[in-house]
């Protein structure tokens, strides 16, 4: 078996201008058609290259059949390898447990999983800068302080025999003190107890102040990344909708690529549309990507030095990426021999980096320059919360004083009267 098989290996090294049947697969990142600057007609995708590199080695011809008439779907393209109309087709699927398959592959060119991609979540809103250089048990801290605060001074100001005071005014001085805005009146003048309590609380007013105060404004030099989306539950809260190639969509309840209670959240998209969108950097979806399609966003996220998209954990089962040949194919061995030779010359994944530029020449793939200010400007909506407790102050102050006025009416009359 091995003589006969050698001898035929050696035959097919020269096609000698034979036409191999290839039905042409847009399929982003992989396979590509374009017209460049000069008008002229390119491929691109790192499959395409595989394909081309073995017709230029064994010195064959590429014959491109119409995929309109007769590979409307994947079905039937794999049919027509089956029945011997096309020698191969660019790219497919197999999966580890697929062992009987009515066609011939080559060696696995590589392998691949799809993951979720969403939209990177840039920054937080403003107003919770003030809450984030101290965590919630420092805040704790601060208002235990003020009791304690409160507490001490109530203490000293007992040891006065004419010295009459309450707990809100006592923690309404702490909070004052801790502020650095202390009010010292004639008690310092008293007892000596109180300027050694209020030096130790002027201290530790201080040095919260400045920490605060120092990690504010480092914060408002730069925009702090918010969580990402990291489950199915957060793309369900953040209500994207994320965007599946419809092949895969209807192929869902075979290969369960996202669990079927979360429906809702995923939306069929046609093949082209989906790569237009993920090259334009359109992020009103989330996508569900295959990895080598990930590292052409990974690099064009690189190039404008901005992120657009977050990869998540979400991501379904590896598998082969092949070269389908007609069934009992002679070409196989040939196919082997040229996949190991590229991966050895590192051509594989140099042809997958230059998909970038490809893309760019093509004019799919559209790289903005987003520049962020190093200082961020405060809008209303920032500071809106401050704003309506401020607003709420103002008019309860405006109330107080009305009423007051109304009650010590009647005694202005009469002093003027007089």
């Amino acid at each position: 078996m091995s003589g006969p098989s050698n001898w035929f290996f050696d035959k097919i090294k020269n096609l000698r201008g034979y036409n191999l049947r290839y039905p042409m697969q847009p399929d982003i990142p992989r396979t590509m058609t374009y017209i460049d600057r000069k008008g002229r007609r390119k491929f691109g995708g790192y499959f395409i290259k595989i394909v081309l590199s073995f017709l230029e080695k064994h010195n064959a011809k590429l014959l491109e059949c119409d995929k309109t008439k007769n590979f409307r779907t994947v079905d039937d393209l794999f049919g027509n390898l089956q029945k011997g109309n096309i020698d191969l087709v660019a790219y497919g699927i197999h999966r580890a447990a697929s062992d009987v398959l009515p066609y011939t592959h080559a060696y696995p060119v590589t392998m691949d999983q799809m993951c979720i991609v969403t939209p990177y979540q840039h920054e937080l809103p403003r107003y919770f800068y003030f809450l984030l250089p101290f965590d919630g048990s420092v805040w704790k801290l601060i208002g235990c302080s003020v009791c304690v605060f409160a507490v001490l001074q109530g203490f000293i100001g007992r040891l006065s025999s004419d010295s009459s005071y309450n707990f809100y005014s006592l923690a309404f001085q702490s909070f004052r003190t801790i502020v650095c805005q202390p009010h010292f009146g004639e008690r310092l003048r008293q007892r000596k107890a109180y300027i050694l309590s209020f030096i130790f609380m002027l201290f530790l007013a201080s040095i919260l102040n400045s920490i605060y105060t120092s990690l504010l404004t480092s914060f408002f030099t730069k925009s702090i990344m918010s969580s990402q989306i990291s489950s199915y539950d957060d793309i369900v809260l953040s209500g994207i909708k994320i965007m599946l190639k419809d092949v895969l969509y209807d192929e869902n309840e075979e290969h369960n690529y996202f669990p079927a209670q979360y429906i809702r959240s995923f939306v069929r998209g046609e093949v082209v549309d989906m790569e237009k969108y993920v090259l334009q950097m359109n992020t009103s979806f989330g996508y569900y990507l295959t990895e080598d399609f990930i590292d052409v966003v990974h690099w064009a996220q690189k190039a404008a030095s901005y992120k657009y998209f977050y990869l998540t954990k979400l991501c379904s089962e590896q598998v082969f990426l092949i070269i389908p040949l007609e069934k009992d194919s002679p070409l196989r061995r040939s196919f082997d021999d040229l996949i190991f030779r590229c991966w050895s010359a590192g051509l594989i994944g140099k042809w997958k980096s230059d998909f970038v530029y490809e893309s760019i020449e093509a004019g799919l793939l559209r790289i903005g320059f987003n520049r962020e200010s190093a200082l961020l400007k405060l809008t209303w909506e920032d500071l809106s919360y401050a704003w309506y407790i401020y607003l709420f102050g103002i008019c309860i102050s405006i109330v107080t004083f009305i009423l007051e006025y109304l009650m010590i009416l009647s005694r202005i009359k009469y002093l003027l009267k007089k």
